[in-house]
């Protein structure tokens, strides 16, 4: 049997689904003030703000969500997400990480853990999360650009990255990333042979 602050957390998301955020926003306020105040509440706050543009709000958010022992998947992912976005990537891996442990693997959460190590210069680790993430996506192009740029920044392996951009091309033509990046590179290892 649900409880009263099941339900009102229903209604509110109800009313957030609905694109209604002001009502879903009322509700959620006054169930925080409550003893009843749960990481739902907070996740649902966060999402409100982000959609709002309050993305300090969302944070902040966020934040409170993942601090409770049943914190979502979900609360942990958009938190790391969001964290990558300020440039927190140590506390970003963390919260994808329990991302992963509490909802398993899915290509979101192995993408955005690619990237906040591609940051940290994690190559391995970067590159590990990359191919992860591909297994679940083949055709992704956003994954398959990030693990073709690691190849040539992290490894010079020039040779690889090249073969990934072709790949891209190949999906989608115009994709200017990678012509871009294979202009570089062939200009690079055009100059190496010299």
């Amino acid at each position: 049997m649900a409880t009263s602050s099941q339900k009102l957390i229903e209604i509110a998301e109800y009313y957030f689904r609905s694109n209604q955020y002001q009502l879903a926003k009322e509700i959620l306020v006054k169930l925080i003030s409550t003893k009843e105040a749960n990481s739902k509440c907070f996740e649902l706050l966060a999402y409100i703000f982000g959609n709002e543009g309050d993305q300090k709000e969302a944070l902040r958010h966020l934040n409170i969500a993942c601090s409770y022992v049943n914190a979502s998947a979900e609360s942990h992912y958009y938190h790391g997400k969001e964290l990558i976005k300020i440039k927190q990537f140590e506390d970003a891996i963390n919260h994808l990480t329990q991302s992963i442990k509490i909802g398993g693997e899915f290509f979101e959460g192995l993408f955005e853990l690619g990237l906040a190590h591609a940051n940290l210069k994690n190559g391995k680790n970067a590159e590990i999360f990359f191919k992860k993430a591909l297994s679940l996506k083949p055709e992704n192009i956003d994954a398959t650009f990030n693990l073709a740029k690691l190849y040539a920044e992290e490894f010079n392996n020039n040779e690889e990255s090249i073969r990934l951009h072709n790949l891209i091309i190949n999906k989608e033509p115009n994709y200017d990333p990678s012509l871009y990046n294979l202009g570089e590179l062939h200009e690079k290892m055009g100059q190496s042979q010299k």
